[in-house]
């Protein structure tokens, strides 16, 4: 089984959408060999898709990130 999992976050605006990307971008761990993970950004959106063989492994990965962009939200609302 491979879980396939794709989503789009529309940002209030370009400059929020271009932070949020930059902060989502990859850091020195990497992905996994067997995982595909693609972030791309159009103007106020972020498009994340992302494929594993394993799903506990995929279900970890997009909790990370939902947490990582809830993350982003609190800290952007506080510095405004």
């Amino acid at each position: 089984m491979t879980l396939a999992f794709e989503m789009k976050v529309m940002c209030s605006g370009g400059e929020v959408a271009a932070k949020l990307e930059k902060v989502l971008g990859p850091d020195n761990r990497g992905v996994p060999h067997d995982q595909r993970f693609l972030m791309r950004r159009s103007g106020k959106t972020l498009l994340f898709e992302m494929k594993s063989p394993r799903p506990l492994s995929a279900l970890a990965s997009v909790e990370s990130l939902l947490n990582d962009i809830n993350l982003f939200k609190e800290v952007w609302l506080l510095s405004r």
